[in-house]
């Protein structure tokens, strides 16, 4: 099989090529290191002609921000982007388009993490359904929560997650803003790379979340973390801060089911590997 991954800057869409590779054959679109140049902010659709792929997975993002050229540029590439995706999908004649989405797009005003990078993924998402549906292309929506892994990289994305890993790891205490032991839901990148494999061996159409087994308490994470480096921290509440939200996961459990397929590396596992990798540099 043929594999287009678009977004060729993505950890996640390197950590997903990497596991296709080994049975077919990827190539990678986007602005650097790239078999095709697409700059999908330009808005247009650029993409040579004579192509043929049979999956297109799309997994560049803009994650937005607070200023105007933010709101403008993550509607740019994460709706527009999206849509030209979509349409070089049937230009390269694929039969599966599969979208790497977000948890935020499920987020509505009133919520916390509610900005333009949430809405402009639920944008982009309607958008492509729309599309898809309209000129018969074959479509998965992946909404995954927050994604980590051993590339100090996820770092950007996850900072809270990796501050706490960090203080662990050096046997201090983990400071916890306000008093609200606030749940994340954190899912190592090999499962949500197995869940697109799966996707397309099975070729499972909708849209999904896709989520670890359970939340966890930020206490939880620091302990577990304790636990793995063999360190003595405390965690600590500092209730002159305002608390940390909640971001309880929707639940995958019927996805999972699906595609045949359980989580494989839990939160313990996952933070094992960090260590890991870091006592070999």
């Amino acid at each position: 099989m043929k594999v287009l991954i678009v977004g060729s800057s993505s950890m996640i869409g390197r950590h997903i090529g990497a596991l296709l590779s080994k049975d077919h054959s990827v190539s990678y679109a986007g602005r650097k290191n790239a078999d095709f140049f697409l700059d999908l902010e330009l808005r247009e659709d650029h993409f040579p002609a004579g192509q043929e792929f049979d999956v297109v997975i799309h997994c560049a993002a803009d994650f937005g921000g607070e200023r105007e050229d933010d709101f403008f540029r993550s509607e740019i590439v994460n709706v527009i982007g999206s849509l030209t995706v979509a349409s070089i999908s049937r230009k390269v004649g694929a039969r599966h388009l599969v979208l790497l989405s977000s948890s935020s797009a499920y987020y509505s005003p009133g919520h916390p993490f509610f900005n333009a990078y949430a809405l402009s993924k639920r944008h982009g998402d309607e958008l492509v359904s729309l599309y898809s549906q309209k000129f018969g292309l074959t479509l998965t929506v992946l909404r995954p929560t927050q994604v980590y892994g051993t590339d100090n990289g996820y770092r950007i994305h996850q900072p809270l997650f990796y501050h706490i890993i960090d203080r662990a790891a050096q046997g201090e205490d983990v400071v916890l803003y306000g008093g609200n032991d606030a749940v994340r839901n954190y899912l190592h990148i090999d499962d949500l790379a197995g869940v697109v494999e799966r996707v397309l061996q099975r070729r499972v159409v909708g849209t999904f979340p896709v989520s670890s087994h359970r939340d966890w308490a930020l206490s939880e994470i620091a302990k577990t973390a304790f636990d793995v480096f063999g360190t003595q921290g405390r965690v600590v509440f500092d209730e002159t801060k305002a608390d940390i939200s909640s971001l309880p996961a929707p639940d995958s459990a019927s996805f999972y089911h699906e595609i045949g397929m359980i989580e494989t590396v839990d939160l313990h596992q996952g933070i094992n590997r960090i260590k890991v990798a870091r006592s070999a540099l």
